[in-house]
């Protein structure tokens, strides 16, 4: 809490975002990447409870989320995307967002469905929005967390829960589709006023970054996450 990132850390390499959501207390959570987006909770007072390594957030999906600025995060230059999480289940619920950009998803959504899967959407010019869905069931009774991790480049989208790639789509090209003036939200989509696809259970921590990471890679932040 408060600490600053160690940047020349080998997982740190191409790092834009990192919200540790371990404030546990206030209105703001703090991006320690190297931009400073750091997000400010819309639609209702923060709910700080215990998480795996520290205090966490709940959301309780009324219509609250976290809104970390519009910034592209270099995506739009390096043409690769990784979103790294830690999330737990509250419900069972479809499309529950745990990291997204704009209401279009551009150029990615990190997102919980029923029976505690996840699904990736990356949108492209040349695909559309392509989604990939995770195949392990995990609790929605807030009692497991889960590290789900995304990750696209050019034909290679690919979906990792716990460390372990469960699903991929390599015919996913083009380029990221990162329009202007889209926001960034943690828990849900705010745009303009209005919220939607809400979490419903709680977050521990968001990475992400401006490149895909290697399978190595995911699964060294799954046994010594930041």
């Amino acid at each position: 809490r408060g600490l600053q990132v160690n940047l020349t850390h080998p997982l740190a390499r191409g790092l834009v975002g990192c919200w540790l959501l371990n404030e546990g207390t206030g209105n703001r959570v703090m991006d320690l990447g190297p931009f400073r987006q750091h997000g400010d909770f819309q639609g209702g007072p923060p709910l700080w409870k215990p998480g795996r390594h520290g205090p966490s957030v709940e959301f309780d999906g009324s219509n609250e989320c976290i809104h970390c600025g519009t910034y592209k995060f270099g995506w739009d230059v390096t043409n690769e995307v990784s979103v790294v999480a830690l999330a737990n289940h509250g419900a069972s619920a479809n499309s529950y967002t745990i990291f997204g950009r704009g209401p279009y998803r551009e150029p990615v959504s990190l997102m919980g469905q029923s029976i505690g899967l996840f699904w990736w959407r990356v949108r492209t010019t040349e695909s559309g929005v392509k989604g990939i869905t995770s195949t392990s069931s995990h609790a929605t009774d807030g009692t497991e967390w889960v590290q789900v991790a995304g990750t696209w480049k050019q034909n290679a989208s690919r979906l990792y829960v716990n460390g372990v790639e469960e699903a991929s789509d390599l015919t996913v090209s083009g380029t990221l589709s990162v329009a202007d003036a889209q926001s960034v939200g943690i828990g849900g989509i705010y745009q303009s006023g209005s919220y939607s696809d809400i979490w419903i259970g709680r977050i521990g921590y968001v990475f992400i970054y401006n490149r895909a990471l290697a399978r190595r890679e995911v699964e060294w932040l799954y046994r010594e996450p930041f």
